[in-house]
């Protein structure tokens, strides 16, 4: 059996804003506005499974690198 996805349990919703929700969603902005989740090319696969693995290592990486860059080391 493949599994296709996995359900993530959401944050509850408030009329309160929060200060690390309000930090977490800005640095999710910044992040999302800046990636170029690929170098440009072009890029052929023989399934959609390498593509997507390849997309999910794009993505990955771009935000490992912007976190860096954010927060530096830890």
């Amino acid at each position: 059996m493949k599994i296709v996805g996995k359900r993530i349990v959401e944050k509850e919703i408030s009329f309160e804003p929060r200060g690390d929700y309000l930090k977490e969603i800005a640095t999710w902005n910044d992040t999302i506005k800046e990636i170029r989740f690929f170098p440009k090319g072009i890029y052929r696969y023989k399934t959609h499974e390498e593509a997507d693995e390849h997309y999910l290592n794009c993505f990955a990486n771009k935000i490992a690198k912007n976190e860096l860059k954010n927060y530096g080391r830890s």
